[in-house]
């Protein structure tokens, strides 16, 4: 299972399913062909939680990757490829959500109602939504179900 395990793992399907790429790598990151990239779906972990990072979207992105999915043991964190949309476009966007949201959960964390930690998984999460709202982006958290 692809969410349990101890470092990254990638799966790259195409938009039929089949499987086009799977690799493993380390704690924080992995890495896959580019020439597999365009118009699949990224399937990977996150070990230590949390939604799709910075270098995920960018990716995504850069090489208009269909939809990138980030799975952990509690949740499945899903983007589809937004229209028309280059890095430098939302770069501004997401540096001025993620100032704000540091921010909220710094006042959190010092009043006691947040750790550190829940901050560290929540942080992506917060800022995806918010790129989402404001830009239209289709992007969703799923709760996945404990075995």
């Amino acid at each position: 299972m692809v969410a349990a395990a101890p470092a990254e793992a990638i799966i790259i399907l195409d938009g039929n399913g089949h499987t086009l790429y799977t690799g493993a790598g380390e704690r924080d990151r992995v890495s896959a062909p580019v020439s597999v990239l365009e118009d699949s779906i990224v399937i990977h972990n996150h070990p230590g939680g949390g939604s799709l990072s910075q270098q995920d979207v960018r990716l995504m992105l850069e090489h208009e990757i269909a939809q990138v999915r980030a799975v952990t043991l509690d949740a499945v964190f899903v983007l589809d490829l937004p229209n028309a949309v280059i890095w430098d476009d939302v770069a501004e966007l997401i540096t001025v959500l993620m100032d704000e949201i540091r921010e909220h959960h710094r006042d959190l964390i010092l009043d006691g109602k947040m750790t550190y930690e829940e901050s560290e998984q929540r942080r992506w999460h917060e800022i995806w939504t918010g790129v989402a709202e404001i830009r239209g982006w289709a992007y969703r958290m799923e709760p996945r179900l404990r075995r």
